[in-house]
């Protein structure tokens, strides 16, 4: 059992101010899920290099933050957009 008791460290929100190599990190938007919460979120995930997010990987996209961090009846997606019957 990983990381807050889920499958996969994956599902944990990655955080450094700095690279290994001294470097700013780059911000770019992966998903994550807040210990506890009912849903994924996304962040700015702090990237340094290739190598060290094919390391860590960083969860890309919210379906596959659903799909590994929650286990069957809990998944629920935040709807995009809401269909109106008229």
């Amino acid at each position: 059992l990983g990381v807050h008791g889920m499958e996969s460290r994956r599902c944990c929100k990655i955080t450094r101010t700095e690279c290994a190599d001294g470097s700013v990190p780059k911000y770019v938007k992966r998903y994550y899920r807040p210990r506890g919460s009912d849903t994924c979120v996304p962040y700015h995930y702090p990237r340094c290099s290739q190598n060290e997010e094919m390391d860590e990987q960083p969860i890309q996209y919210e379906q596959n933050c659903q799909d590994l961090c929650f286990k069957g009846p809990e998944k629920r997606i935040s709807p995009l957009f809401t269909l109106i019957d008229n």
